[in-house]
């Protein structure tokens, strides 16, 4: 049941990530976002199985390395923005910096909670 759950989990999470980054790049001048996030999880799980970056006392230079890569994936401040919906005209420039970097700093540490969590039960 457990590991049901967690493919339900990533699949949301990656339907989720396609529909962002499908609006990113014309059609055909990209690779599609199944590929996208495909490679992502590629790229994580080669960090996870990383011998320099095993064991807990190498957890935070882990999933530091971890949230880089799914920072430079998505679209962090297109993303925040459209989380504050109407909400960004009536807030200062720097309260949407403020906005859009504790965003990314949740989305990133979600993300990759649930990544590395799915390749676990993997």
């Amino acid at each position: 049941m457990r590991r049901t759950r967690g493919f339900h989990v990533l699949g949301a999470a990656a339907v989720a990530a396609a529909c962002l980054l499908a609006g990113a790049a014309p059609a055909g001048s990209s690779p599609s976002p199944t590929t996208v996030v495909r490679s992502l999880v590629e790229e994580i799980r080669a960090v996870l199985d990383e011998p320099a970056l095993r064991g807990p006392e190498q957890a935070e230079a882990r999933e530091g390395k971890i949230r880089g890569l799914i920072a430079a994936r998505f679209a962090l401040g297109a993303m925040a923005a459209e989380a504050l919906g109407e909400h960004l005209a009536v807030r200062t420039e720097t309260e949407r910096q403020e906005f859009t970097q504790l965003f990314g700093d949740l989305f990133t540490w979600a993300y990759t909670r649930l990544v590395v969590s799915f390749l676990a039960e993997a």
